[in-house]
């Protein structure tokens, strides 16, 4: 019997259509468990952005430290803190990232480095009912780190805390290459008296 074109090429395409039906079924099940855990509890507590959000700096910055990519960036981040998506949160930050926002805290500040401290410290306030929201980014006015590797951003934000509001900065170093942000210092802990 002799062997056609067809029949050497059945069982790649078999495996390929098989491959993407399983990842739609995975995609399926992720988007239902993720429905089923939006609930009331999830709201966030705050928005990400503010409606007067807007960028400071027109510089033009190297690969992903672009401002018009940092930016949306920003959002998913913020995004996932206040939604407490913590696995959506660490993805955006390099794996060996150093996380310290609340300098200053009575308790002890949070000096979190790689991803699982990261998310750690993400759950944790999530819980408390923290919330960020972001109204200014300030694009480096000087020449990125190390030769146009790293950009220092300032990110400036609405930190809602205990139940009270205040405006604190935040300073962001993000890798030009890969767009993950590899440092992010703030918001300093303001105190509740």
């Amino acid at each position: 019997m002799r062997a056609t074109r067809r029949d050497w090429r059945y069982p790649v395409y078999s495996s390929v259509v098989l491959a993407i039906k399983f990842a739609v079924t995975l995609l399926a099940l992720s988007l239902v468990a993720a429905t089923a855990l939006a609930g009331a509890e999830t709201t966030p507590p705050a928005p990400a952005i503010a409606p007067d959000f807007r960028i400071v700096g027109d510089r033009p910055l190297p690969g992903r430290c672009a401002p018009s990519l940092v930016a949306p960036r920003m959002a998913a981040v913020l995004g996932a803190f206040n939604a407490g998506r913590t696995v959506a949160f660490v993805s955006r930050f390099a794996v060996n990232a150093s996380f310290n926002p609340y300098n200053g805290r009575p308790g002890g500040s949070y000096n979190a480095r790689g991803r699982a401290a990261i998310a750690s410290v993400v759950r944790t306030r999530h819980r408390a009912g923290d919330g960020w929201t972001a109204y200014l980014l300030f694009v480096p006015v000087g020449t990125t780190r190390d030769e146009g590797r790293e950009g220092i951003f300032g990110l400036f934000l609405r930190v809602r805390v205990d139940g009270v509001t205040f405006e604190q900065g935040v300073k962001v170093i993000v890798s030009c290459s890969t767009g993950k942000v590899l440092t992010w210092l703030g918001p300093a802990w303001k105190s509740q008296t």
